[in-house]
């Protein structure tokens, strides 16, 4: 008896919708959320029947799953949209399961949530969605134009034979911030794409990708020379990644040119593979002015963190961290000497790699 009235207790005080329907249709019982939701009272329940409150176009898939549900079968997130007494459309989302008496089954009984006010909010965001991305493509395009206009003219200025050493300076500075804010452009748009698609990964030659970044990067700084060390060779790597693997590499090798004062960069990158895991250990190491602890984190979450830190302000950093995780990837930044930022930074990154390239790198040609 106590059992039953803790039964009838949650019943009646649950959010959900609880219903059971006889197999001729009619209604057995619903719970007081269900009537409520439903716009129904106790003394209408004698005559409503399942097609009564199955919004018309869902009304043959619910015979069909009562049915289903008759003969003995289960059925979990079921999905469909009631419609009250007064005519308004509540969806809903639950499971169905048979009741039996004895051996004999009497009755379908169903289980359902409101989703109405999600499905609104998922509605609404989808709108916002939508619009952002509109207005990112519309802004973003616009800019583009601009910026070229304005790098055209600083660059048409600057063939100018009698420019004076002050003005060439002046228009110099002009055109690395205007370039600056075209990279910045460019990365909000590759952003953009990334998150509005499922990656399609294939098979990368990891040097392939890392000499690109090189080439690309050194470049944009005719005036520094790039000391590049590392221990892969061509071929020797293939990891599971897209075309935005060589943005990674571009944006960890542009911020070294960038931040270290010296015309001569040293760059060391070193890979080893992790045993018993499908991944490689990626080291890109730098000696410029490093990255302080409380930075450390933030470097890569430019869209939730604005820092005047040591790597600016671009999305340089937020892009690659996206682009890896994008296929399941990682990366962090530690300092390249254990305790001294000012020695360099070190930023470690782990792809997947190909089975073939695990099992030679992990002794499987032994």
């Amino acid at each position: 008896m106590k059992d039953e009235k803790i039964f009838h207790s949650f019943v009646d005080g649950t959010s959900d919708l609880i219903q059971s329907i006889k197999q001729d249709g009619t209604v057995e019982y619903v719970n007081p959320t269900w009537l409520k939701t439903l716009q129904y009272n106790e003394e209408e329940l004698a005559n409503v029947k399942l097609r009564d409150f199955v919004f018309p176009g869902y009304l043959r898939r619910a015979e069909e799953a009562m049915s289903r549900v008759l003969r003995g079968a289960s059925i979990s997130n079921y999905v469909s949209t009631f419609v009250s007494k007064e005519g308004n459309p509540i969806q809903v989302e639950g499971r169905l399961f048979p009741i039996y008496k004895g051996k004999k089954i009497i009755a379908a009984a169903g289980i359902f949530r409101n989703i109405n006010e999600q499905n609104r909010i998922l509605d609404e965001l989808r709108h916002e969605q939508a619009r952002v991305e509109f207005l990112l493509d519309l802004m973003t395009h616009d800019l583009t134009n601009i910026n070229q206009e304005i790098i055209s003219t600083i660059e048409v200025a600057l063939y100018s034979k009698n420019l004076p050493t002050n003005l060439e300076n002046l228009f110099r500075d002009s055109l690395t911030e205007v370039e600056r804010g075209s990279n910045l452009i460019s990365n909000v748009k590759k952003l953009l794409r990334i998150t509005k698609r499922a990656p399609q990964t294939f098979l990368c030659d990891l040097s392939e990708s890392l000499l690109a970044a090189k080439e690309s990067v050194d470049f944009a700084f005719p005036n520094k020379v790039m000391i590049l060390k590392t221990n892969i060779e061509p071929g020797q790597y293939d990891v599971i990644a897209d075309e935005y693997l060589i943005e990674v590499f571009k944006s960890l090798l542009h911020n070294t040119m960038k931040f270290d004062t010296r015309a001569r960069v040293q760059v060391e990158v070193e890979v080893e593979s992790m045993p018993h895991t499908p991944f490689l250990k990626i080291q890109v190491k730098d000696h410029g002015p490093g990255i302080v602890d409380i930075e450390k984190s933030a470097i890569f979450e430019q869209l939730t963190h604005r820092r005047d830190s040591a790597r600016g302000l671009g999305l340089g950093l937020t892009l690659a961290k996206h682009v890896l995780e994008n296929y399941g990837g990682y990366i962090r930044v530690e300092d390249r000497v254990e305790g001294k930022p000012e020695k360099g930074a070190n930023f470690i990154l782990l792809l997947r790699c190909s089975t073939e390239n695990n099992e030679i790198n992990n002794g499987g040609n032994q």
